[in-house]
């Protein structure tokens, strides 16, 4: 008896220095700044774009190019886009895309490496 609660004690020790440890809450990192700091393409003629222009290998040159905050009718915005010509009949949509980079912070590391390396990305939207 006394050899079995000699190993749940044992047992005991080694899972609480198993628990995990309580990390620091890192802030959110801001991809995209808001206001005018922030360059956009948009496309707002009431056309609906390719369906590659979600990618990052996507030309956007053709669209028009604005400082945020973008829309239109109400105050403060930096850019206004276009509704159509017809107040009773808007477009339904506008397009809008913004580069930005980002690093990963979680390292990639292989099973039978202890050598760690973060990647580097960039993606537009």
């Amino acid at each position: 008896m006394r050899l079995l609660s000699l190993l749940f004690l044992l047992l005991l020790g080694l899972c609480l220095d198993c628990r995990p440890t309580a990390q620091a809450a890192t802030p959110p990192r801001v991809l995209v700044p808001e206001g005018a700091r922030t360059e956009w393409r948009y496309l707002d003629d009431g056309s609906q774009p390719p369906a590659t222009w979600t990618s990052a290998a996507f030309d956007d040159h053709q669209w028009k190019a604005g400082r945020a905050p973008l829309g239109y009718g109400e105050p403060n915005i930096a850019t206004e886009i276009s509704f159509g010509g017809n107040p009773n009949a808007k477009h339904l949509a506008a397009y809008f895309r913004c580069s930005f980079e980002f690093a990963h912070d979680r390292p990639r590391c292989g099973k039978s490496s202890s050598r760690c390396a973060s990647t580097t990305a960039s993606r537009s939207t």
